[in-house]
């Protein structure tokens, strides 16, 4: 693929939203969505469809070459996809990236929205505090699942920027302006203060059609080729099993592995 039509441009990792009222409205009395893999899995591969036909038939970033999509299941239980697309029109400028691009709070209120020139979409902001903040981990709970020796995998809190840089590794670090949004959300217990240093990058529209969890990044060097197909293929995780019969000095040893899906 890489071969015919290039590097892609942009990555998006989609995750179902357990709340979704595709999955709520068809739930049991007293039923939660972990116990209903079915309507789950259904919700989930409507909503990944209907992503996919957005950005190819409407073509909302432009004419799409190619594209690659690989389905996850996290160990929650929780489906995901990876999708690379490479489009006609390169996100190759900070300007095209800002364009698709968000990684910041948008106003809080109308009268900040009026002060800064810009519109008050609370719909929008909603959606933002709910599914596009890594919740504080580091100092304000260094038991979550992101943190690894101390340190979030997710490198999280981002720095602040003024502008997009696209940096000499091909890695593309969203414009995260240093304008003293913030929101409180509670953290083990305590109120942290949230600003642009925690927000996912995503597209703003996308986050609106799916409302779940929805991250959009871009790829600007050939050098990220190999990361971005290496993280979407990785696969499962593997574990040898070994099973002893009673009273038996035989022993089976199976290799078991899961294998992913792809679309």
């Amino acid at each position: 693929m890489v071969d015919e039509f290039g590097k892609p441009t942009a990555l998006i990792t989609m995750t179902v939203n357990p709340e979704d009222e595709d999955i709520i409205m068809n739930l049991y009395e007293n039923q939660k969505a972990w116990e209903r893999p079915d309507v789950v899995n259904s919700c989930f591969y409507q909503k990944m469809h209907e992503l996919i036909r957005v950005i190819e038939k409407e073509e909302i970033f432009g004419p799409v070459e190619c594209s690659v999509v690989v389905i996850e299941f996290q160990k929650r239980g929780l489906p995901h996809c990876h999708c690379a697309f490479t489009l006609k029109e390169k996100w190759d400028t900070v300007d095209k990236v800002d364009a698709y691009i968000k990684a910041f709070l948008p106003p809080l209120s109308q009268e900040e929205a009026d002060k800064c020139g810009e519109i008050f979409d609370k719909e929008y902001l909603e959606y933002v505090q709910k599914f596009m903040i890594h919740k504080p981990c580091g100092i304000h709970n260094p038991k979550a699942p992101c943190m690894v020796d101390g340190k979030c995998k997710r490198k999280f809190p981002q720095k602040l920027c003024e502008e997009t840089v696209m940096d000499d590794n091909g890695f593309t670090r969203p414009k995260r302006p240093d304008n003293g949004r913030s929101f409180k959300m509670k953290v083990n217990g305590k109120e942290v203060d949230v600003d642009n240093r925690w927000v996912v990058p995503h597209n703003p529209y996308l986050l609106k059609l799916m409302q779940s969890h929805i991250n959009v990044e871009a790829i600007n060097s050939i050098a990220t080729v190999f990361y971005v197909f290496k993280y979407m293929f990785k696969g499962d995780d593997k574990a040898f099993v070994e099973m002893n019969e009673f009273m038996d000095n035989q022993v089976l040893i199976g290799d078991c592995q899961i294998f992913g899906c792809i679309v």
